[in-house]
């Protein structure tokens, strides 16, 4: 076998593995609400997950995923531009961060965005941020805010739920957020 007939099976052989390795175990093992992140693994999540009703409190979602699909990078990027032939692999999610009521009725729900990651190997690990924020809108009460992605190529589909509280008490918020901050969680100063 020539040098380039065995560059040429090499590729096609990570092809084909970057297609069938991960499709079906795509998992999110962490996610948070976050004051800021400042990359993977890198955030400061919010002091507390109790909040004041009558207020939006911008916050950011920070996911991390596993076992998401590699595939062949495309020609050319969705926004219809070439790509950098050096990104032969291309990871495709979307994301959607919603919040529900305990008994599970939508209480907020954004549209969904989409992802397009492409390098020049196979991705085996990504997170994903998206600024969100908890309406003002939402009454008092135990809500949950769910994170859904999805892989494209493969339609795999992970899920996280994270509990939050609305209350109308400013005292229970302050101390669920001072008690964030005694556990170890950085607190957030009003501007």
């Amino acid at each position: 076998i020539t040098a380039p007939d065995a560059a040429a099976m090499a590729t096609v052989l990570a092809d084909l593995h970057a297609r069938t390795s991960a499709s079906g175990r795509l998992s999110v093992p962490r996610a948070a609400l976050c004051d800021s992140v400042a990359g993977y693994g890198r955030y400061t999540e919010a002091p507390a997950m109790t909040f004041l009703a009558g207020r939006a409190h911008p916050l950011v979602a920070y996911v991390e995923v596993e076992g998401f699909s590699n595939a062949p990078a495309t020609a050319t990027s969705s926004e219809g531009g070439l790509l950098n032939p050096e990104e032969r692999y291309a990871v495709e999610l979307s994301l959607d961060v919603d919040i529900f009521t305990a008994d599970g009725e939508k209480a907020w729900d954004p549209t969904p965005v989409t992802i397009r990651e492409t390098s020049r190997n196979i991705r085996r690990d990504l997170f994903l941020v998206r600024r969100i924020e908890i309406p003002r809108h939402l009454s008092m009460g135990a809500y949950n805010v769910k994170v859904q992605v999805r892989d494209l190529p493969s339609g795999g589909l992970a899920e996280h739920t994270i509990a939050i509280q609305i209350t109308g008490d400013p005292r229970v918020s302050q101390k669920a957020a001072e008690t964030g901050a005694r556990q170890g969680r950085a607190t957030v100063t009003p501007e």
